[in-house]
Parts: structure tokens; sequence; C-alpha cells
């Protein structure tokens, strides 16, 4: 194959794999968290990508996490001036957590389309999402059904979307206790092995 030909075909690959001017990108922030058993985390869901006269008029999604590591013990939603939705005419919002593992999400703003255009930031947070951790090991979380609108209320299409997790750590004091123990074990076997 050619220099020309390799060139062409690098930058058609490239360019798959960056995503449309007007497509939103949706992720976590922290994208990885720990948290202790026992304690809690707050996370939250941020939309990015918004530029130009693309904007955000409503959107529905589920966020996915793993029941049986993190419990989920609250969802908020911004108010002014940190929400991109409400700017001062309001929105409607609300979750649904009555499925194990799925937090629905849902909100429409009542801004005018004009207003969303001009004074809606490029990217902000939908909602906090506030996790209990249970037992130990990792909860991914992932984003699913995904329905964004922008201030007309036609679909507008979410270019990406990144997972993120939570690790669920012992305190430092089950750290110290299981240490201790591992220790008099191996001093048990290598006493019995002598």
């Amino acid at each position: 194959m050619n220099t020309l030909a390799k060139a062409l075909l690098a930058g058609l690959t490239g360019a798959a794999l960056v995503p449309p001017a007007s497509a939103a990108i949706l992720s976590f922030t922290p994208l990885n968290s720990s948290v202790n058993i026992g304690d809690s985390v707050t996370v939250s869901v941020v939309i990015s990508g918004l530029s130009g006269p693309i904007a955000l008029g409503g959107y529905q999604l589920s966020v996915s996490y793993d029941a049986a590591r993190v419990q989920v013990t609250g969802v908020s939603f911004p108010a002014p001036p940190w929400s991109g939705l409400d700017l001062g005419m309001g929105s409607l919002n609300s979750f649904d957590l009555s499925s194990p593992g799925i937090i629905a999400l849902d909100e429409v703003s009542f801004e005018l389309p004009a207003t969303l255009a001009t004074d809606q930031p490029d990217a902000f947070t939908l909602a906090q999402l506030t996790f209990k951790g249970l037992t130990f090991g990792q909860s991914p979380l992932g984003f699913s059904l995904v329905d964004l609108s922008d201030a007309g209320g036609a679909a507008l299409g979410a270019g990406m979307a990144f997972a993120g997790a939570i690790n669920v750590v012992p305190e430092a004091s089950e750290w110290v206790l299981m240490s201790a123990l591992g220790l008099v074990g191996f001093a048990a076997w290598r006493r019995r092995s002598l």
C-alpha cells in the first residue's frame, strides 16, 4: 500500500473515533471512586459537548450499578445557577429507584429554546447520586436507555457515554485485623512445618 493510501486510511480511521461536534457526551465525575464499607460517596452525572446552537432541553436515562456492592442513599438535581436546564424558569425532574441496580432519571426544562441555546453551559451536572458501600468489591456504573432531546424537543444523539466505577474497600482497622490474622496464621503454619 502506498504512503498516500496509508495516510488517507489513517485519517478516516481517526475521524471515526472523534464524535461529531454536536454529539453530547455523558460521564461520571469522578470516573472512579473509592468508599469504605458503611461510608458514602457522591458521584455526579455530567453532560458535555454541548456547543454552538446545540442545547439540551430534556433527558431520560438510566444509571446501572451493582446493588450487592452499593446502595443508593440519595439522588439530587442541581438548582440554579448550577443547573443547565433550570436557568430561572424552572424544570421538572424525577427519579425512580424501584428496580434494584437501576436509577431512572429524567428532567425537562421550562426555558425558552433561545434562552437554552444562548445561556446553557457547554458542560454541566445533570444529577448527583449518593451511594453507601455495602460489601468489598467494585460496582461498575453505566448508562442505559439514554434519550436526550434538544431545546426544541427533537432527538439529540449521545456521541459517547463513559462508564465509571465505585470501589468498596474495608476500613483501615479491618485491614489491620486481617493482616494480624494473616500473620498469626503464617506463624502457626511456619511453627508446624518446622
